[in-house]
Parts: structure tokens; C-alpha cells; sequence
């Protein structure tokens, strides 16, 4: 039996909460990356991706541990 790799891109939909005086002000830190990124309230793993292209593995693999994989659990994976 052959193993085959699938690459799927995952489109997140991250919610953050910003303090700021007005709306142009809080558009205003959208635009220049200048928020909190801890003050996340919602995230969401939007369901209509697909698996975009599958390929043969020419040579041995390491599958990732759940130790490696703690940084993208917010990705839903």
C-alpha cells in the first residue's frame, strides 16, 4: 500500500475585542496590526473548505505529535 498526502487550506474566522475611543480609532489599530491578540472571543473554522491537491510520498514522513500540534489547536485541528 502506497501513502498519499492531502493539502487542504483552512480559512479561520478569528473575533477580536479592541479598546479604543471611536470606530476610526479601532479601524485605525486593525489597519496598522497594533491590537491585543489574547482579547480573542470567537473562533471558528469555516466548514466549506475542500482538499485542494493530493500527492504520492516519495519518502518517509514524520507525523506531527500533539505536543507539535498545541500552537494550531485554535485552528480546530
Amino acid at each position: 500500500m502506497r501513502q498519499y498526502l492531502i493539502q487542504q487550506s483552512v480559512d479561520v474566522a478569528v473575533t477580536y475585542q479592541v479598546d479604543a475611543n471611536s470606530l476610526e480609532e479601532a479601524q485605525g489599530l486593525v489597519d496598522s496590526g497594533d491590537y491585543v491578540n489574547e482579547q480573542i472571543i470567537d473562533v471558528q473554522v469555516l466548514p466549506w473548505d475542500k482538499p485542494w491537491d493530493v500527492s504520492e510520498v516519495e519518502h518517509w514522513t514524520a507525523v506531527m505529535t500533539e505536543e507539535q500540534l498545541k500552537p494550531y489547536r485554535i485552528l480546530g485541528l
